[in-house]
């Protein structure tokens, strides 16, 4: 493996939806939801005697409410790949042994290993957890040559909690 690893990201509306959605599907809010949706449940099996018609609505509000929550995601997401200026500049990520950094004209972030909560790698990008529910992530599309390989053995290399294919 060489010294470092230096990759030139791209960013896409549609990447950073997908990165967002896969670090929202491990926070606690798919949790919140599904026990929003039991106690819609309990709520309306309650409800029922009095009233037959009431699953309709319940029925529809679950799904809208989920399908709007996608949607302000898509949107949020949006959003930053437009009106953020950092996206507008020559960024780079430079992966060492000893952290992972971000360089721009404007800014120049390193996050130590030691630092990293875990590593998650998708069908089409890695997932570098810098907090809990904060990720950073690496589209395997904007990997040349072997840098694939060279990042895996990196990424296999470091004593943090990974989930690598």
């Amino acid at each position: 493996m060489e010294s470092q690893i230096v990759i030139k990201p791209s960013f896409d509306a549609n990447s950073v939806f997908k990165a967002t959605l896969l670090v929202y599907k491990n926070s606690r809010l798919v949790i919140y939801l599904i026990v929003f949706f039991i106690i819609m449940l309990i709520s309306a099996s309650a409800n029922a005697s009095y009233d037959e018609y009431f699953w309709v609505p319940l029925a529809t509000i679950y799904p809208l409410v989920v399908l709007l929550f996608v949607y302000r995601i898509y949107a949020t997401s949006k959003k930053q790949i437009t009106d953020n200026p950092r996206l507008q500049e020559d960024i780079s990520h430079v992966f060492t042994v000893d952290y992972f950094q971000e360089k721009g004209e404007s800014f120049d972030i390193k996050y130590f290993w030691k630092d990293i909560v875990k590593l998650e790698e998708k069908n089409d990008l890695f997932l570098i957890y810098i907090k809990k529910n904060q990720a950073k992530f690496i589209k395997k599309s904007d990997l040349k040559n072997n840098q694939y390989n060279e990042l895996k053995a990196l990424f296999n290399s470091l004593n943090i909690k990974k989930s690598l294919k």
